[in-house]
């Protein structure tokens, strides 16, 4: 019974992704299908049989894909509906950086340039180890044509995979899924940032994170203690990366006061302009300051660098770049470079700013 059930489900899973178009004229082969549903090759081929009953699929020959069928091709024709287009998120929309904020705006141009609707939810699934009924609940409520999600991560990528819905991610992790995720590497920036500093002979370097999911976190404090030790440099867990599950206005004090108090470092790494900002303040309490005393580096772009003098170094992304693959993906999301899923990164660019020196004083 319970197999029969699976065997039910899979079926009605697959029939979603071939009315939204998610296969061209062929199905991926049966175990990489499998894989992506998480169900066994037996229970796809039953559930495949049930779909050729239909003509939906055909079977193709010896060691080939199934092939749309003539029902799949040529439906009659339902009412037409219009696209809908579901944007989630799990925080609001404005605490995400520019390149997540960017991608919204473009969602939005694209709906309002083609008549599609737009809906957005707020979903907490940044933490989360297994699917929600709530995310079923907002599917059945919006019934949307497509799904994009800031910052997604592997459950989410499986969920959606699950019920069969062309997703894509803008930043996050997609795992082994259909899901395609468009982004710029978080721990390539924080690789090139320590590089640099660590080669102008900095050594007494601090990056507060705030926030950041446990996919990204973790690999970052790895990757910063794997960066000193090559160095033979001692790795001080909450003095070079001290760590908040959380941000909110207090997170960088509370996270900087014992590192301060330590050493003043002489140079600092942030995820995010809003805590180079609070840092900024912290500093000229205690009569320091970003480029006079301290070298500061931002992993991301925010319009509001150009005001800060003297300029930190910064990275920036292709967002333009980045906003045409997610304008490909709204129109068509069958579309050969989108068929496989996975991760699409893109290159980004390191600017010194104004005050990008070694250390002084000793560092």
């Amino acid at each position: 019974m319970k197999r029969a059930l699976l065997v039910e489900d899979t079926a009605t899973h697959l029939r979603r992704q071939i009315a939204s178009g998610a296969f061209s004229s062929e199905l991926p082969p049966c175990r990489e299908l499998a894989k992506s549903l998480q169900v066994s090759v037996p229970t796809l081929l039953s559930a495949l049989e049930r779909l050729a009953e239909e003509g939906l699929v055909v079977r193709g020959k010896p060691r080939r894909p199934y092939r749309l069928g003539s029902e799949a091709k040529t439906p009659a024709k339902p009412a037409a509906r219009r696209k809908v287009i579901l944007l989630i998120s799990p925080k609001p929309i404005g605490e995400f950086e520019s390149s997540s904020r960017s991608g919204v705006d473009r969602v939005m141009l694209e709906c309002v340039r083609h008549g599609w609707e737009f809906h957005h939810r707020i979903i907490p699934y940044a933490d989360a180890t297994r699917s929600s009924p709530r995310w079923d609940e907002v599917l059945d409520e919006v019934r949307p044509t497509q799904l994009v999600a800031l910052a997604g991560n592997k459950v989410l990528a499986e969920w959606a995979s699950r019920r069969g819905m062309p997703t894509l991610f803008v930043g996050g992790a997609p795992a082994n899924t259909p899901v395609v995720a468009v982004g710029v590497s978080l721990r390539a920036r924080l690789e090139s940032a320590l590089d640099k500093l660590l080669a102008l002979g900095h050594r007494h370097i601090c990056m507060p994170v705030c926030g950041l999911q446990d996919y990204l976190s973790e690999p970052v404090r790895t990757q910063f203690a794997d960066a000193l030790a090559a160095r033979n440099i001692p790795f001080v867990p909450n003095y070079h990366v001290p760590t908040s599950p959380t941000r909110n206005p207090t997170t960088i004090p509370s996270l900087l006061a014992k590192v301060f108090n330590a050493r003043i470092p002489s140079a600092m790494v942030f995820v995010e302009w809003i805590d180079f900002v609070a840092t900024a303040a912290l500093l000229a309490n205690r009569g320091l300051a970003f480029g006079r005393d301290i070298v500061g580096v931002v992993l991301t772009y925010d319009s509001h660098i150009e005001w800060f003098q003297p300029r930190p170094a910064h990275f920036r992304l292709p967002l333009q770049r980045l906003e045409r693959i997610l304008g490909e993906w709204l129109k068509n999301p069958a579309a050969p470079r989108f068929r496989k899923g996975g991760l699409m990164l893109q290159p980004f660019r390191f600017y010194e700013g104004d005050a990008f020196r070694g250390p002084g004083g000793g560092g």
